[in-house]
């Protein structure tokens, strides 16, 4: 005697689901299918209710995540330098500064200010790689990187916490018969787009490219981190033709920054970062962050200093920051640029060697 087993059922009980979001036959009420099993549920809308600051472990303070390595996948294909259009590059592909990446010191040598703390007769020193900020600079561009995923995560913050909600993921994928359009015209529909699909606020991000078969080619869409919901996304995708895809929480806010910022589409004059709804500029206003450039015991600022000995009492190409013995520190002399601009000005030549040598010292690799 034979017995049926029905094979479906088991399929979908032991099935490892991969749910991916549908909106079937045009309708605005999302769907969660499974591509291997062929289930079907409604999603689960995630909500947070704040009722301490540590429930909230997708925020992490921006200035705690400054060592991150650069991402260099997109600089693995061939292409990846000589990719150009309308102007639009990736990060990292010009030529650096000569002083990019190369080590100096700072610091505070009024010994009077610090005689009433526990760093009585010593001076405040810190050392740091110079960087230009530029997305184009091949040296400095995870800086800015850094830089900007920082801002990013501080204004994702603190609309998070006063809202209790978390940021989602968006992308925006528009189709070839308007690859035509200039940037600037595809990005006033993308703020369109993103207030019909439900985001209240959050940024955009324009990227010009995608990667097939070890190249990049020409391919623009937007991604968007921002706040709200994505159920009226089939009202744009009929209106304007584009596709949205919704990747869900953030875990980490600063990390989708940084990720999404490290093969966006740069150009002189374009801002890569834009925000919009309830995160906008107008709407949304941030403290001032903590000036670093001061000294911590007298609160005088930093200035730039540099040491005349045999062994600098700091090891080049450490970052380091803290009070030393001042034996060998002195100040800097800085050459105002009026008088550089002139022709001749031989009394500062020497002194602005020596202290182009001195730094030459902490060269980057």
């Amino acid at each position: 005697m034979r017995h049926l087993v029905d094979t479906t059922n088991l399929k979908k009980k032991f099935c490892n689901h991969d749910f991916k979001i549908l909106y079937p036959n045009g309708s605005n009420e999302p769907i969660e299918h499974c591509n291997k099993c062929t289930t079907s549920r409604k999603p689960k809308i995630k909500k947070l209710k704040i009722k301490n600051e540590k429930l909230i472990q997708y925020m992490y303070p921006a200035f705690e995540q400054s060592d991150v390595d650069p991402n260099d996948e997109w600089r693995l294909f061939t292409n990846y330098k000589e990719m150009s259009h309308d102007g639009f590059s990736i990060p990292g592909t010009k030529e650096e500064h000569y002083w990019c990446g190369t080590w100096h010191w700072k610091g505070c040598l009024n010994l009077d200010g610090h005689k009433n703390c526990e760093h009585k007769g010593k001076i405040f020193v810190k050392q740091y790689k110079k960087s230009c900020f530029r997305a184009s600079c091949r040296k400095c561009y995870p800086r800015w990187m850094i830089r900007q995923s920082n801002r990013g995560t501080r204004r994702m913050e603190k609309y998070g916490r006063k809202a209790g909600v978390q940021p989602i993921h968006v992308a925006l994928s528009i189709p070839e018969r308007q690859y035509y359009l200039s940037v600037k015209k595809l990005k006033k529909i993308a703020n369109i787009v993103v207030k019909e699909i439900g985001l209240k606020g959050g940024a955009i991000i324009f990227h010009p490219y995608r990667k097939k078969y070890g190249v990049l080619y020409y391919s623009p869409h937007f991604h968007v981190i921002a706040f709200g919901t994505t159920v009226r996304r089939s009202l744009s995708y009929y209106k304007y033709g584009w596709v949205i895809i919704d990747k869900g929480f953030r875990k980490s806010v600063f990390g989708t920054f940084y990720y999404i910022l490290s093969h966006c589409g740069v150009k002189k004059g374009f801002q890569a970062v834009t925000w919009f709804g309830d995160l906008s500029y107008s709407k949304l206003k941030l403290e001032k962050e903590p000036d670093s450039n001061i000294c911590p015991a007298c609160g005088c600022k930093l200035v730039p200093i540099h040491y005349i000995g045999v062994y600098p009492a700091i090891p080049p190409g450490e970052i380091f920051e803290g009070f030393v013995d001042p034996e060998g520190w002195y100040e800097e002399e800085t050459i105002p640029e009026d008088k550089l601009k002139e022709p001749y000005h031989f009394e500062y030549a020497s002194t602005r060697d020596l202290n182009e040598t001195l730094k030459g010292i902490a060269l980057a690799d």
